[in-house]
């Protein structure tokens, strides 16, 4: 699916196209030789995406403890 995904991106960048990959930071898919390759016409951004909630472990508690969600993004835009 990566190599596919890469395809598109290269597709869209020389017809004059903007794209955007969006995955967790940790995600595999950032070492795919495919992929990396994108980054010859594109930049990549790390950043954490939003706070989350995670549910509450002990009963009384309203809620859990608070988790950001850390994100990548490479794009030609």
């Amino acid at each position: 699916m990566a190599v596919a995904i890469a395809r598109l991106c290269w597709l869209q960048h020389r017809t004059g196209g903007l794209f955007s990959i969006e995955n967790p930071r940790t995600s595999h898919v950032w070492r795919y030789p495919a992929i990396e390759a994108l980054l010859g016409v594109a930049c990549d951004v790390d950043f954490d995406q939003c706070i989350y909630v995670t549910p509450p472990r002990i009963t009384n508690k309203k809620h859990g403890p608070r988790i950001m969600k850390a994100i990548r993004i490479i794009t030609n835009l």
